[in-house]
């Protein structure tokens, strides 16, 4: 079934959602959205934080099988928490470096 409901945007860009969906799909305040552009439509959907229980059973046999190979390539918990500090400092520089980059191409246009 096909439900149409109309709302109006006010002049900050604001829509309200129409109580009887907000009921229906059990939104409240502070939910969260995607918006997808699709044909001239919007399509918005919630934003869902999956439970710890869910994720564990969706990847428990995945993390499994990453601690046991970890372990037996000899790597601590400390290794790994280094490993991934290294990359995150290699992304975080080469953001810096890009974004100078781009600052120094602006001032030579």
């Amino acid at each position: 079934m096909v439900e149409v409901l109309t709302a109006r945007m006010s002049s900050k860009g604001q829509v309200v959602i129409p109580e009887p969906f907000r009921s229906r799909y059990g939104w409240g305040a502070n939910t969260s959205f995607t918006f997808t552009a699709l044909d001239g439509s919007l399509i918005m959907q919630p934003i869902v934080v999956p439970r710890e229980s869910d994720l564990r059973r969706r990847f428990g046999a995945l993390i499994r099988k990453c601690r046991q190979e970890a372990k037996e390539a000899g790597l601590t918990p400390a290794d790994i928490e280094d490993a991934i500090a290294e990359v995150r400092a290699a992304r975080r520089n080469a953001s810096a470096a890009a974004r100078r980059g781009l600052h120094n191409d602006e001032r030579n246009a």
